[in-house]
């Protein structure tokens, strides 16, 4: 018996749904990195190049290239995933561990208030960070804002 064209067809549509099958970690790895956040319930910020992730013995400095943003944490030796809060800057030697936002654009942060950073990944070079990050600061007249977000970016260095 020929083969009809009909079943020729749905051999091809498997055959290629087969062969093109992504697993979630598939996937994931070929996300473009990320830096999104959102203040106040505004519609959220979303950087997607210039994005540099470099991290030397404790301290991870996380940026776009156009300085809208800058996260920099002091981690613990070996680094652990989970929470941690905000970073104490005291202009001494690192005294703690936590994360902190420098400068988001358009809304100067003078004072970092209950804001939690999650590590969810860690990566070595080449491959991805992932940080979650939620709560209050305030800006440089004083009102307080809220402000959640998120980071998935390749480790330079």
């Amino acid at each position: 018996m020929k083969p009809t064209k009909f079943t020729s067809t749905i051999f091809l549509v498997v055959l290629s749904l087969l062969i093109s099958c992504e697993t979630e970690d598939d996937i994931q790895d070929n996300e473009p990195e990320y830096i999104e956040y959102t203040i106040d319930d505004e519609d959220s910020v979303l950087i997607t190049e210039n994005i540099s992730a470099t991290y030397n013995p404790n301290e991870l400095y996380i940026r776009d290239q156009d300085n809208c943003f800058t996260l920099y944490g002091f981690l613990p030796d070996p680094y652990n995933l989970g929470e941690y809060d905000t970073y104490i800057v005291t202009g001494e030697a690192p005294i703690n561990t936590g994360f902190f936002i420098t400068r988001p654009c358009l809304m100067g942060i003078t004072n970092l208030q209950d804001i939690v950073f999650t590590l969810n990944n860690w990566g070595e070079p080449g491959e991805y960070i992932d940080v979650n990050f939620s709560g209050t600061f305030l800006n440089g007249d004083l009102n307080q804002h809220s402000i959640t977000g998120a980071l998935h970016v390749l480790r330079d260095e």
